[in-house]
């Protein structure tokens, strides 16, 4: 599902539903926010995991960004520990 902000995003990650994930190992989401501005969540296993995904969608699939977060039984992170967006270049920037 998309969302139109990250907050509204991360509404999704319930307490209920950290849990489970917890249960079944994933530890770690990463918030994408697409060429259209819209943001939605992907589970990883792992911290490497995480920062792998965030990686791929922001330089191979033209993302403008994403932010790896730990999951908590409570919730989220509030703060991510890793971020990437796209490279936007310059006017009259050179290749």
């Amino acid at each position: 599902m998309f969302h139109s902000s990250l907050t509204s995003a991360l509404t999704e990650a319930t307490p209920l539903a950290c849990q489970s994930l917890l249960a079944e190992g994933i530890k770690f989401v990463v918030a994408v926010e697409n060429a259209k501005g819209e943001w939605f969540l992907l589970h990883a296993d792992d911290q490497g995991h995480a920062g792998n995904l965030a990686k791929i969608w922001v330089e191979t699939m033209g993302a403008r960004g994403a932010s790896c977060r730990r999951i908590f039984s409570v919730g989220v992170a509030p703060k991510p520990f890793f971020t990437i967006y796209e490279d936007c270049g310059f006017e009259g920037e050179t290749a």
